[in-house]
């Protein structure tokens, strides 16, 4: 007769076992060295698991790479005791990286050099010269502007970014009227308001050599409000041809955060004019 184990039976059999190993460490290590089949199996079953569950492997990684300085010394302590004991193990790793090929054995002599490589013995074209007094103030780049260029060359290149042959063209809205509140003493407030600074570099007046402009935040030049205008030199100015969107929202949410303005749709600044 063959006596089945009940699922309970199996339970107390598989604790008991465990705390008996748990109690002697040397015996399970010595099962292991006696019986290679158990450790086949085990090592199979490990790789089994990973295989079906990649997220634990990738876990175990993480942890690796996160270990302290005192785990990693164990860990290399323990390792160089265990080869200390098992030196036929130790012998057999050395043995496979031996039988190991690295892929660029034998590659010496094969690889081509391209057209720019340099080649033993040549001489270089600038050996024993000496850099020119003209060059060494190229080198520094505030000389270098506009010396390339002559004159004549900087009117070409300017006209042929003048008008719609610029790439910032958008059909002569520059050339648009303002409206009726943009005025001398209007204009002269928004620089009062931002204490005659620009409201990006923070240059004051007084170190440019012209007038801040006042630089319309939703490009409407008709919308000459407090809320939407604010300072700058002109250099920042020009920045804020491109990226208009970027700008626009960039300026609101700066006055809101600096003056308490509220800006009820970004999108159409006329909304704020009916709530002021």
């Amino acid at each position: 007769m063959i006596y089945s184990y009940t699922d309970k039976h199996r339970e107390n059999i598989s604790k008991g076992v465990k705390e008996y190993y748990k109690c002697n460490p040397n015996k399970i290590k010595e099962l292991y060295k006696n019986n290679p089949e158990i450790k086949t199996k085990i090592s199979n079953t490990l790789k089994e698991y990973y295989k079906n569950h990649p997220e634990k492997r990738q876990l175990i990684s993480e942890q690796n790479k996160n270990r302290s300085d005192e785990t990693k010394n164990k860990i290399s302590n323990t390792l160089k005791k265990y080869y200390k004991d098992n030196p036929e193990r130790l012998q057999q790793i050395k043995e496979q990286l031996k039988e190991h090929i690295p892929w660029n054995k034998g590659t010496r002599g094969i690889m081509k050099l391209n057209s720019g490589s340099f080649k033993k013995g040549l001489v270089p074209w600038n050996k024993n010269r000496k850099c020119p007094e003209i060059s060494k103030g190229r080198l520094d780049r505030k000389l270098r502007v506009g010396y390339l260029n002559s004159t004549e060359a900087r009117r070409k290149i300017g006209e042929g970014n003048r008008g719609d042959k610029s790439g910032m063209w958008r059909g002569g809205l520059s050339f648009e009227p303002y409206g009726l509140a943009w005025t001398r003493g209007f204009r002269q407030s928004i620089r009062e308001r931002d204490n005659h600074c620009c409201q990006l570099c923070e240059k004051h007046q007084s170190q440019l050599k012209k007038s801040l402009s006042i630089h319309h935040i939703d490009y409407v030049k008709t919308n000459c409000f407090t809320f939407n205008c604010i300072s700058l030199c002109i250099t920042c100015h020009a920045f804020t041809n491109s990226k208009r969107q970027y700008w626009k929202n960039f300026f609101q949410q700066y006055l809101r955060d600096k003056y308490g303005y509220s800006y009820i749709s970004q999108q159409n600044l006329l909304v704020d004019v009916v709530s002021m």
